[in-house]
């Protein structure tokens, strides 16, 4: 008795600046060449988002910023390249940078990201080496001029919060929010035996210093992300876990070329 196929997705998941619209860019230029395990089984109805965005890569550019109204759901055939080897369909959701940060404050999302979760889902979580977006932990000095002594009351229940008055959230604390989501959605659909499958992505690995490198991924986040690192460890059973580093190019485009 045959039994259908498990839809396959992969959730793209980053504050902006992460690297996200990049790595699916450049993904898309290897399955396009079909050089490694997988390639195009057909064109994907997204076809003209991906190449634009992957012209830009080859042209020597790296992919702007995700608009905020951007909202692109790519859905990407494949077949495997190998003799008689399965075909699927691989899902990716490349949302702006912003929706992630706004999920995480507001502790809510939309059925969009609902509808992505099943048994045959995978996540991907990003966060670039070197940006400037990353928001670093308070030290114990920021923690008071922030929060020891203010120079106003703090708002009543009555009262609306400024958002711009609110100090950006951790990277590291976002991202541990935000496996804690997917671990309860996962629950709700797949039981809490199910062990998804989540990679942590360095993107932008060649802006790591080089001792960091040669240590690998997984030390990086150890020493510059500790709250999430201990979020990995603790919850080794509950996830299956991957850290990785990867750069789209070998280097930055405005370097110059050695020769």
């Amino acid at each position: 008795m045959s039994h259908p196929a498990i839809d396959r997705s992969v959730l793209l998941i980053g504050g902006t600046d992460a690297g996200k619209s990049n790595f699916l860019f450049r993904v898309w230029i290897a399955i396009d060449e079909g050089r490694g395990l997988l390639a195009k089984n057909g064109l994907p109805k997204e076809f003209e988002y991906l190449r634009a965005g992957a012209e830009e890569l080859l042209r020597g550019k790296f992919a702007g910023h995700t608009s905020k109204e951007v909202q692109e759901r790519v859905v990407v055939p494949l077949r495997s390249t190998r003799p008689d080897g399965p075909t699927g369909t691989v899902v990716v959701p490349d949302m702006p940078g912003e929706q992630t940060l706004t999920i995480c404050r507001r502790r809510e999302w939309s059925a969009d990201w609902e509808d992505h979760i099943s048994s045959g889902c995978a996540c991907l979580l990003f966060v670039r080496a070197g940006s400037d977006e990353v928001v670093a932990p308070l030290d114990w000095a920021a923690c008071f001029a922030l929060y020891g002594a203010p120079a106003v009351a703090p708002p009543t229940d009555a009262e609306e919060v400024n958002p711009a008055t609110v100090p950006p959230q951790p990277t590291q604390v976002v991202l541990v929010e935000w496996l804690q989501f997917l671990r309860r959605a996962f629950t709700a659909v797949a039981g809490g035996a199910f062990r998804p499958r989540v990679g942590i992505v360095v993107s932008a690995w060649d802006a790591v210093p080089t001792d960091q490198q040669e240590a690998g991924p997984a030390s990086y986040i150890r020493d510059n992300f500790p709250m999430l690192n201990q979020f990995l460890e603790a919850h080794a059973d509950r996830f299956d876990f991957r850290v990785f580093g990867v750069s789209v190019v070998a280097g930055a485009y405005s370097a110059p070329l050695e020769h």
